[in-house]
């Protein structure tokens, strides 16, 4: 997971590292389910579903403190208005964008390298 205070030379290493991974089908890779979609029906469901990007993981048991599916998940998120930035693209959005949920399946709509995530020390000024 990439914050706004990585290096860009280590990201692109990291990134490059990740992409060799995911072709070999080696570590991590291999089971990961961030693009592609989990099944949550409730917070016993985060203890046994495979691996997916950990902030995602992390603002869905966060959730799922007090809620019971997934619906109001991405309204969750508006409010708590994280903000992205999509690498391949330099556009900043807002982490519930990037979520997509159908039924009791979330995901995300970018791959984990192509995200990083605007930390406070770095949150931009809304001036003007």
């Amino acid at each position: 997971m990439y914050y706004n205070t990585l290096f860009a030379t280590f990201r692109e290493e990291i990134t490059k590292a990740v992409t060799r991974a995911r072709k070999n089908k080696v570590g991590y890779w291999p089971l990961d389910r961030t693009v592609t979609g989990v099944t949550v029906t409730g917070y016993q469901d985060l203890a046994v579903i495979p691996p997916i990007w950990p902030k995602l993981w992390r603002r869905l048991e966060e959730f799922f403190r007090q809620a019971r599916s997934l619906a109001g998940f991405v309204t969750f998120l508006e409010r708590r208005n994280e903000r992205v930035d999509i690498l391949p693209l330099m556009e900043e959005r807002g982490l519930h964008d990037l979520v997509q949920v159908q039924g009791n399946t979330v995901r995300l709509l970018e791959r984990p390298e192509h995200i990083r995530v605007i930390g406070k020390a770095g949150r931009r000024c809304r001036c003007g």
